[in-house]
């Protein structure tokens, strides 16, 4: 959360979602009865709590912040590539499987664990 504070999306998200301050662990096989209380965890973070927050209003959320800083986000739209640009080692070129190349300084890979940009080794 300090990241997302740091860009100013914290706050819109705490007051969109759900806050819980004590979970109970589950294991896969055991449901554990003790609490955890996450307030424990107030002298160390700003934030001791657990959000739940539904996936289109966190990505509306900070969609609403990229868009206010400028930067472009492509969607829906599949990547079959990743790689070091050519002429300028500090760019990215992100291939499109529309045949389009878009040059850029971060490219964000929000598709899943088997993203083609989460496992491109640029």
């Amino acid at each position: 959360m300090q990241a997302l504070d740091e860009i100013g999306c914290a706050e819109p998200l705490i007051a969109a979602a759900t806050k819980l301050s004590s979970i109970k662990l589950w294991d896969g096989e055991y449901l554990h009865q003790d609490m955890v209380d996450l307030k424990v965890l107030a002298n160390h973070t700003k934030f001791p709590h657990i959000l739940v927050v539904s996936q289109h209003v966190t990505e509306q959320i900070l969609g609403k912040r990229v868009k206010e800083e400028g930067i472009a986000v492509h969607r829906p739209a599949k990547v079959l590539g990743v790689a070091t640009d050519h002429d300028d080692p500090n760019l990215t070129d992100v291939l499109f499987d529309d045949g389009q190349v878009v040059k850029t300084r971060y490219v964000i890979g929000a598709d899943g664990a088997r993203s083609t940009v989460r496992l491109s080794t640029v």
